[in-house]
Formats: structure tokens, sequence, C-alpha cells
């Protein structure tokens, strides 16, 4: 089986990435990381400031429509990247 072609600059992709939650007034017992999911153009996967990074454009979250620009993910919160559709 061929490995995946990675993902080229302008590719729709997503991102399925750990995100800090906070709750104030909670229990620290039951806290947890949350799973967030990200739409948005692939744009690069490289060394930034010293760290692996994934950066996006155009993103669009179910729960932050508001949310648009760029995303620059460290590497370590992705957890999986799908390309919904390539570039032409």
């Amino acid at each position: 089986m061929a490995a995946k072609k990675p993902p080229a600059r302008g590719d729709l992709v997503k991102v399925t990435w750990r995100d800090v939650y906070e709750d104030a007034t909670g229990n620290p017992e039951l806290g947890k990381a949350i799973e967030r999911v990200s739409y948005g153009l692939f744009w690069a996967d490289e060394l930034r400031g010293g760290h692996q990074t994934l950066v996006t454009t155009t993103t669009i979250d179910p729960d932050g429509p508001q949310q648009a620009g760029y995303c620059a993910y460290p590497r370590g919160m992705v957890l999986t990247i799908d390309i919904i559709k390539r570039h032409k």
C-alpha cells in the first residue's frame, strides 16, 4: 500500500487537535484536555520559533464561527490532519 501524499499548500484540511479546557469554578479532579476540530486551507508544516508547527489559513471552527484568519498549531497538539479536498 502506498503512503498517503502529505497535504500541499491550499488543500482544504480538517485538523483534530487537543486544547486546554478551563473551568474556573469546576472540580479540578474532573479536568481534562478537550478535543477540537478546525477546518482551513493548509499553508505549512515547518519549524517556527524552534517548534514544529502546522499552519492553516481561513480557519473555520464549528464552535467559534467568528474565528477566521490563520492558526498555528504546535504539532504536539495535533491528533490528525484529514485532507477534505486537494487544491488544483
